[in-house]
């Protein structure tokens, strides 16, 4: 059966153990005092701080453009981003804690252990207000500490910035190169075709040439068809009337000849002088033989005409226009679609070359423009302080101490009080 525990019996403890109670509480409490003694007459630091304004950085070139290379161009380019963690984390940096020791007095023998414990950066609330806080026991030197770390910190911040636009800079004048070696290219690719295939304004006289010279051709050939074909109905007419002249002069002949026919003309009231029958006779030998010239010479005409039709056609002439015409429409039409992707590809290197120049110049007038106090503004100056930072009070330590004193000399009474009681049991 498990025995109950009184108050009583606690007080009874208590009362056991004043002695040793006493005696620990008295301890702590003077421990306290020394303590306070301690904090109040020992050297004290001094706070110097130093307030600046940084402005997050977040550069970006990922803007949608109807042109996809620049496009590409803003999504290659890696610019500069800086957050206030990235603040924070390059004022607290050893990169820039041994810049400082670099600027404060070598005699100070400072490392970057030991310096970095006086220094603390941080933002006031939420906001991007950072306070750069240095504690020394020398007002001075700390005010000199903090305002030195203020322009360690603007400088590598801004070397930072100006090391990552020189990089971007690098890298698009890469672009820009490339892209005029392309356009250099392409434009002694258009200038070597012109200067092998001549002109397609030169090309294209001459086609027009040929083709005049054989529409000429043409036309003879059917002004010539034309000429024949007249030619041709008037020696079959011609002909026709040379026969029936003929004809006629055999009819005539055979009335002449005929005596019956003869006698009745000569027997007639009003005879007909033989003469008259010879003159006749003429005039009608005088028009065939006429006609038969006629004839001779269309015929003759016919024939040049036909050998006039007949010459270009067998000397090739019209073949050969015709050809050098279908070589010259070739030579075009390969020279325009050559011409035309190099031309098409002109534009496009053109206009990359474009966008890359315009994207370095864009880079380098904001380069230029970057200032000192871009992101970082100082605020106020570190100022050596009058007084130092106020320790822990004496009246906190003491009331600490007589609590701890009390606590620690009850459970001190209790714990002895179970060893007594341990040692009688194990006896027993």
């Amino acid at each position: 059966m498990e025995e109950e525990v009184s108050l009583y019996d606690l007080f009874e403890v208590l009362s056991r153990r004043k002695k040793l109670m006493w005696g620990i509480f008295l301890l702590v409490f003077a421990l306290g005092i020394l303590y306070a003694g301690y904090m109040r007459y020992s050297s004290k630091d001094y706070e110097a701080v130093a307030t600046i304004m940084v402005n997050p950085v977040s550069l970006t070139g990922i803007v949608q453009s109807e042109d996809a290379y620049e496009n590409l161009l803003n999504a290659t380019i890696s610019y500069p981003q800086f957050t206030n963690e990235t603040y924070m984390t390059i004022a607290t940096s050893i990169v820039i804690i041994e810049k400082l020791i670099g600027n404060l007095d070598p005699s100070e023998n400072y490392t970057v252990q030991s310096l970095s414990k006086k220094l603390k950066a941080e933002y006031s609330e939420k906001t991007n207000l950072m306070k750069l806080t240095v504690k020394d026991k020398n007002p001075e030197r700390a005010a000199e500490i903090a305002n030195n770390w203020v322009i360690v910190f603007k400088e590598a911040l801004n070397e930072s910035i100006q090391d990552q636009f020189n990089k971007i800079i690098e890298l698009v004048t890469i672009r820009v190169d490339a892209d005029r070696k392309d356009l250099d290219w392409v434009s002694q690719e258009i200038e070597l075709i012109k200067e092998k295939n001549m002109d397609r304004i030169v090309i294209q006289k001459e086609m027009d040439k040929l083709t005049e010279q054989y529409l000429d051709y043409q036309k003879t050939l059917v002004d010539l068809d034309f000429i024949v074909k007249v030619q041709e109905v008037e020696i079959q007419k011609t002909k026709e009337s040379l026969e029936k002249e003929s004809q006629f002069i055999e009819i005539k002949k055979s009335i002449l000849n005929e005596p019956i026919i003869m006698g009745y003309l000569l027997s007639t009231e009003g005879p007909i002088e033989p003469m008259s029958f010879s003159i006749i006779s003429q005039e009608l030998n005088q028009n065939y033989i006429e006609l038969s010239r006629k004839l001779a010479d269309l015929e003759i005409c016919l024939a040049g005409d036909l050998r006039r039709k007949e010459t270009p056609k067998e000397s090739g002439i019209i073949d050969d226009l015709h050809k050098k015409i279908l070589e010259k429409q070739t030579q075009l039409l390969k020279l325009e679609k050559e011409l035309g992707t190099l031309e098409k590809q002109y534009e496009v290197y053109f206009n990359n070359y474009q966008t890359s120049f315009r994207k370095l110049d864009e880079i380098k007038t904001l380069t230029s423009a970057w200032t000192e106090d871009t992101n970082v503004t100082l605020l106020s100056k570190a100022i050596p302080p009058s007084e130092p930072t106020r320790g822990t009070s004496a009246k906190l330590i003491l009331a600490v101490a007589t609590v701890a004193g009390l606590f620690l000399a009850i459970f001190m009474a209790f714990f002895v009080e179970f060893l007594d009681k341990m040692k009688q049991y194990k006896k027993v």
